[in-house]
């Protein structure tokens, strides 16, 4: 049987980040102090049933930590998608266990409402549909873009483009976001098709990828991509000396 001692136990232990086991979280989800069940709501090893109990707790800051927590059953951050209080939404969009087709429903009631805070949150979420950016990029609001630029999957045309927006803070996250895109992403990007040499796809510019680098000072990021693109071009030429370096050795081997 629990006593009271027991239970300020293993509140201490919630508290101080000791652990704390499924069943203990699920007790402790009936306090009737709200931290506690604030601190139970967002526990990473909180069990499912726990949280359902909590997506329905009278306190809005508990049902917030369900929506944000990545434990969160995807059934239930549907349904909290869908809640009534914008403040949880927005937990849901920023939960990265959040699953594209629910991104793109909130992004819709986000929208109706004119909820900019949460279309923020959908655009700098990892798993954010390309068709948001573009939304976002149609849409010309500056301060969604700006958290949509700085998505590392946010598309190049669109980044590139926000390079000169008329909005100086955009044009300064673009910027910088471009400066700072990080190797492999660039490789990937290559991978896919861009070329220094040739215009970027969706790009209103006519003028190729190279020369909009340069435009801006990318020097880095240009370099980077000539790398990558001497890489890609010599990699056949090796991989075709090597078989071909095998072959013979193999014939050798034969005489």
């Amino acid at each position: 049987m629990m006593n009271e001692q027991n239970t300020d136990e293993i509140i201490d232990r919630l508290r101080n980040g000791q652990p704390v086991t499924p069943d203990e979280l699920h007790l402790l989800a009936r306090h009737n102090i709200q931290d506690v069940r604030d601190r139970v709501a967002r526990h990473s090893q909180c069990p499912p049933e726990t949280l359902q109990l909590l997506a329905d707790d009278p306190a809005w800051s508990v049902v917030m930590s369900v929506a944000g927590n990545a434990a969160c059953p995807h059934d239930l951050l549907a349904n909290l998608a869908c809640h009534n209080e914008w403040a949880v939404r927005l937990q849901v969009a920023g939960n990265d266990t959040t699953q594209p087709e629910l991104l793109l429903t909130l992004a819709d009631n986000a929208e109706e409402e004119g909820e900019i805070d949460v279309l923020c949150k959908i655009m700098g979420h990892p798993a954010c549909p390309e068709i948001l950016f573009w939304d976002a990029f149609h849409a010309g609001n500056a301060e969604v873009m700006k958290y949509a630029v700085d998505n590392p999957i946010c598309p190049l045309a669109i980044t590139l483009q926000a390079c000169d927006d008329n909005d100086q803070d955009l044009q300064w996250a673009a910027k910088r976001a471009i400066a700072d895109t990080k190797h492999e992403i660039w490789a990937t990007r290559v991978a896919a098709g861009i070329r220094l040499g040739l215009p970027v796809r969706e790009c209103r510019s006519e003028s190729t990828l190279g020369d909009d680098l340069l435009k801006h000072g990318f020097v880095q990021a240009y370099q980077i991509i000539q790398g990558l693109e001497l890489e890609a071009s010599i990699k056949p030429l090796l991989t075709a000396d090597t078989a071909l370096a095998t072959s013979q050795a193999r014939t050798r081997m034969r005489m």
